[in-house]
Parts: C-alpha cells; sequence; structure tokens
C-alpha cells in the first residue's frame, strides 16, 4: 500500500502516460506541479519516491540529461497500469468499512431497545 506522498506521484506519472501507450517524458518540477500543494515534496524526497515506485515495479524509468535538466522517461509496468483499479478498490474498501461500522451501530441500538423492552425499563 502506497502513502500519501507515493500515491501523489503516481498518480502524476499514471495520468500523463495512460493517454500515451503507458509512456511519458516528464521533468521533476511536471511531477511537482501536478501535485496538490497541500502534499509538500522537496527534490530529495521526489528521487526517493521515483526510485521506490520504480522498485515497487510500477515503471521501467530512465533519466537523461536534456539541456543541463533531468528528463524522466516512465514506461508503466502492468502494476502501474492498474494503478487506477487500485485507488477504486481503496476507496470502495473505505466505504465498505464506513457501511459496516453504521450498520454495526444501528444494530447495536436495537439490541439494546430490545433487551431494554425484555428488561422492563
Amino acid at each position: 500500500m502506497l502513502n500519501k506522498k507515493e500515491k501523489a506521484v503516481m498518480k502524476s506519472i499514471y495520468y500523463n502516460s495512460v493517454d500515451k501507450n503507458g509512456v511519458c517524458l516528464l521533468r521533476p518540477i511536471d511531477v511537482l506541479n501536478d501535485i496538490s500543494p497541500k502534499i509538500e515534496i522537496k527534490g530529495n524526497d521526489l528521487k526517493k519516491i521515483i526510485h521506490d515506485l520504480e522498485l515497487d515495479d510500477y515503471y521501467e524509468l530512465v533519466e537523461s540529461k536534456r539541456k543541463g535538466e533531468t528528463v524522466w522517461c516512465f514506461t508503466l509496468h502492468q502494476k502501474g497500469q492498474a494503478f487506477y483499479r487500485e485507488i477504486l478498490n481503496e476507496k470502495r474498501w473505505v466505504y465498505f468499512k464506513i457501511s459496516m461500522s453504521v450498520a454495526l451501530a444501528i444494530g447495536v441500538f436495537f439490541l439494546k431497545l430490545i433487551l431494554d423492552a425484555i428488561a422492563g425499563r
């Protein structure tokens, strides 16, 4: 399971490469611009996250220099292409847990009413 910063970086990579058959060229500044301002990622953190996601087999990374600027070429692997589905499943799981908690709370409330009626309160 990815943390908040890794999800933000992976969303940026995924949305930039999904239209282009899973391949995209991005500069570090492009990735940082795509990320919400609420999530603060520094340059060194970004490199670590990028390489961690590569180790987790989300994509293949080729790093090169163009006019003295670092450019990353991302090629999504199967796990990277399934990233959107993973996010949807995670949301479904959260909704399921919330609905189960609400159902359990309602069930306990009715059980209390029944026990109070039996006890004659």
